[in-house]
């Protein structure tokens, strides 16, 4: 048996309340209590380390932002909590220092970091300090920490080219170099979309020029969108950024997101018109049109230009779709006024003429009698009009079962029936059952009348 199994084994036994003796007569070694309880212990710090290292795994590969920041906060609290246990684990701590750096809480994770360089200076800590100095603007710190790793690794090239990018950074505002990218990525968009084509008519592929259109664009903006966050990180106060923060958000998509933002940011830009804009644009999509001609409204309230074509268009458009809203509104709620107001007068006249176009017309469909059975819930004694178009649903199928069957299933299942409809509906299950045992009985017999024994 290797340690590991005498090792589980002892746990075991230990956790079910076996002597020290008859544990070390069991696993065949010598152990103490002290060395048991401390493997325990390394179990359960070990079983915290699991989940730690699968939920980092699991955010590196998530792509959506979102659903990443659940799984950064469940990591920072699952760190927190094994840090509690064993509070010198270097490792767990710098866990932590990147988790926050993740999370943009760069003053938690600097706080981790800078105590833990008062003992530690190993390279995963000091690149998280250069990156945490990155973040809050300090370049020539943030250099200084990546030329320490490179001391001890010169040619380390991830270092060499971080170093050389870091002091780029430094010569050039990183502000003016954000949006420098962003402008480069919204001037080449025509040439990705030009490109994309002529590859695909270079290899005789199908070209869905509008479909191309569309990806390039959620493929150039999903990037804008990450520059927008990273100006706003530094510098929150930046409409521009705001602007194409919400652009970009709604063009990938992320209405929901988009629109969470632009009310954030409306109460200090109300008449910033590309956000008001894009506000209504995103109402549009989601469909709250009511919303939606608030905004083009706001637009027109807040331009200074003449007011353009395109929103007097959708302005009037949108008008025209609320009004047909309501009208269709009108009608239903008019419609259902005159269903609540149907009587048992109502109700015979309207099953009697589905009787009567049942024996006038032999070719009644089943699809239009289930139409029937749904309808008839309109009406009221729901119960009387269910028993009369089964029997006559029984009649066109000879399934006789399946009658009996609905019936039962509307007893159990009918969430309010009164002591009259029970009966009904008990007295149909009866007379039906009685009926199919009969008409079993005398399958054989052409000349018999059915009809006339049974008493339907």
């Amino acid at each position: 048996m290797d340690i590991r199994n005498i090792r589980n084994q002892a746990i075991n036994l230990y956790q079910q309340g076996k002597s020290i003796q008859e544990i070390n007569k069991q696993t065949g070694i010598p152990l103490s209590s002290d060395t048991i309880e401390k493997w325990i212990h390394e179990e359960h710090i070990n079983g915290y380390k699991s989940v730690i290292f699968y939920l980092d795994k699991k955010q590196k590969r998530e792509p959506n932002s979102d659903k990443r920041k659940e799984i950064l906060l469940e990591l920072k609290q699952k760190l927190k909590d094994i840090l509690e246990i064993v509070p010198d684990d270097v490792d767990m701590q710098i866990k932590l220092m990147y988790t926050y750096i993740n999370l943009s809480e760069v003053e938690q994770a600097k706080n981790v970091g800078y105590m833990l360089f008062e003992k530690n200076n190993s390279n995963p800590l000091l690149n998280g300090l250069s990156i945490i100095e990155e973040k809050l603007g300090n370049y020539d710190k943030s250099i200084e920490f990546i030329e320490q790793i490179l001391s001890t690794e010169p040619d380390n090239e991830f270092y060499k080219n971080k170093l050389q990018r870091l002091q780029n950074r430094n010569e050039h505002s990183d502000k003016d170099k954000l949006y420098a990218q962003i402008a480069t990525l919204e001037r080449n968009t025509k040439k990705l979309i030009e490109k994309k084509i002529n590859e695909l008519a270079t290899s005789n592929q199908k070209i869905d020029q509008e479909q191309i259109n569309v990806d390039i664009h959620k493929e150039v903006y999903g990037k804008v969108r990450i520059l927008a966050d990273k100006i706003l990180e530094k510098y929150p106060d930046e409409v521009i950024a705001k602007e194409k923060l919400i652009k970009s958000l709604y063009i990938i998509g992320e209405y929901d997101t988009a629109r969470t933002k632009g009310e954030e940011f409306l109460p200090t830009l109300d008449k910033d018109e590309i956000i008001i804009w894009y506000m209504a644009k995103i109402e549009y999509t989601l469909g709250n049109f009511n919303e939606e001609k608030a905004y083009l409204e706001k637009f027109l309230k807040v331009t200074h230009k003449a007011a353009p074509i395109q929103i007097q268009k959708r302005l009037s458009r949108v008008n025209s779709i609320l009004k047909r809203q309501e009208e269709k509104l009108k009608e239903e709620q008019q419609k259902q006024e005159q269903l609540e107001n149907l009587t048992e007068e109502d109700r015979e006249i309207w099953i009697n003429n589905i009787q009567k176009r049942f024996k006038d017309n032999g070719n009644i469909s089943v699809d239009y009698l289930d139409e029937k059975i749904n309808e008839a819930r309109n009406y009221p004694n729901y119960a009387k009009s269910l028993v009369s178009l089964l029997d006559m649903k029984s009649m066109i199928t000879e399934d006789y079962e399946n009658e009996l069957q609905t019936l039962q299933d509307y007893l159990d299942t009918e969430y309010s029936i009164s002591r009259e409809d029970y009966k009904y509906i008990s007295d149909a299950i009866s007379r039906t059952r009685k009926y199919h045992n009969i008409k079993q009985s005398y399958d054989s017999c052409p000349n018999c009348n059915l009809d006339d024994y049974a008493g339907r």
